[in-house]
């Protein structure tokens, strides 16, 4: 007599993510997910192994992506914190595919877009805000680094102060870049994926009232000394940029 054999079932549970997000994603699109990628407690729960796992790093750095102490963050409203969280979770997934723990030491991508949509300059500046302007402008990065934007545009921020920098390269040798930002920091990572060295310095850089106009004042002051200006990159010393930018530093009207 034969015995019939039944065909072995694998359970599939569903991972919900978390706000949206799913870093089981790219290997699991449909959401769900075999049994072995649980713990028996993240079953109920809805969230697998890896969203877990991602989800318990945010709350290990949390403060350091925050950039605040635990007392600076737990002085923000809950709304305020809330909103926070969303921006740094957002920024961790948009990382995953180059780390999936983002450096404790670097303030969170979304983080530094919220204050440049701010218009501030660092996060202390962010934070002294109101809770109105705060919520807006972490709502905004949160809403961009969802969509896949991590780059804040000038239109997106009317306001004229900012950063003049100067950068160099070595492939490059005896030129300057001169530029203007919001978040000099930000804008030098985006010349580093251009580069399979990651071999761009910033130099210096200066902050102005009037960022645009600093920098066309800059780029006017090197053009006219022995310098030969093409686009951002000019062939003028180091040094002799450096100087000239010293020099705008301490006029300081801009």
């Amino acid at each position: 007599m034969l015995t019939q054999v039944k065909p072995h079932i694998y359970a599939h549970h569903e991972c919900t993510g978390n706000r949206g997000i799913r870093f089981c994603a790219d290997k699991y699109p449909s959401g769900m997910l075999p049994t072995d990628e649980f713990t028996e407690l993240s079953v109920d729960s809805g969230t697998c192994r890896t969203c877990r796992k991602a989800m318990n790093d945010v709350r290990k750095h949390l403060y350091a992506y925050a950039g605040a102490s635990s007392e600076e963050y737990y002085r923000l409203t809950q709304s305020v914190r809330d909103k926070v969280y969303g921006v740094i979770w957002a920024s961790l997934y948009e990382d995953r595919d180059v780390r999936i723990v983002a450096s404790p030491a670097v303030l969170s991508k979304g983080l530094q877009m919220a204050i440049t949509i701010a218009g501030c300059t660092d996060i202390e500046a962010f934070y002294a805000l109101t809770d109105a302007a705060k919520e807006e402008a972490l709502e905004t990065a949160e809403s961009m680094m969802s969509g896949g934007r991590t780059e804040v545009s000038a239109k997106q921020n009317t306001d004229r102060r900012g950063f003049v920098y100067i950068v160099t390269n070595p492939a490059y040798p005896g030129f300057v870049k001169i530029g203007k930002a919001l978040n000099p920091d930000s804008r030098l990572m985006s010349y580093q994926t251009y580069s399979p060295h990651r071999d761009y310095v910033m130099e210096d850089v200066a902050y102005f009232a009037d960022r645009a106009k600093a920098e066309t004042l800059l780029k006017g002051l090197l053009s006219h000394d022995q310098g030969i200006g093409s686009g951002e990159w000019y062939e003028v010393a180091l040094e002799t940029a450096r100087d000239a930018l010293e020099m705008m530093k301490e006029v300081a009207i801009w």
